[in-house]
């Protein structure tokens, strides 16, 4: 069964045992090299993305009530999307990302999972949050250049 795209094999990478392995690994590299290619569709499918969010936004007013949790549900997911295409251009192309914004992007990606672990938590089990939040505060100590 394949978990991923382009893993052949799953046991070719294991993230636990090397993970620093995905930098030779073939399926993950041809993947940034096709993340950095298609950085410009990424960056305009952001903007588009965040036009429905204002769109959304100016709905939600003539909402129900009752439906509006499904709105921030949403509206996290969006705001989401967001920060993890920019902190996948911060980490891929560090050299088109200020060190300055990098730093305030770190931040709002925590700002943000404090939301998301609200939201979760409504719908979910815990048990999967700590393993999120490491990889969330990997990644902001990643921007803030603290681990590499």
């Amino acid at each position: 069964m394949l978990l991923f795209e382009g893993f052949a094999d799953a046991a070719n990478f294991d993230e636990k045992t090397n993970p620093a392995g995905f930098n030779s690994h073939k399926a993950l590299t041809e993947r940034l090299d096709r993340f950095k290619a298609e950085i410009a569709d990424v960056d305009r499918a952001s903007k588009e993305l965040l036009e429905i969010r204002k769109k959304l936004r100016n709905t939600v007013l003539s909402m129900d009530s009752c439906k509006r949790n499904e709105f921030n549900k949403a509206d996290n997911a969006i705001v989401g999307i967001d920060i993890w295409n920019r902190v996948g251009r911060a980490v891929v192309m560090p050299e088109t990302v200020d060190e300055k914004v990098k730093f305030e992007l770190a931040e709002e990606l925590e700002i943000w999972y404090m939301k998301y672990k609200e939201i979760y938590r409504e719908d979910s089990k815990e048990s999967m949050l700590g393993r999120v939040t490491k990889v969330v505060l990997w990644y902001a100590d990643r921007l803030r250049g603290i681990t590499e």
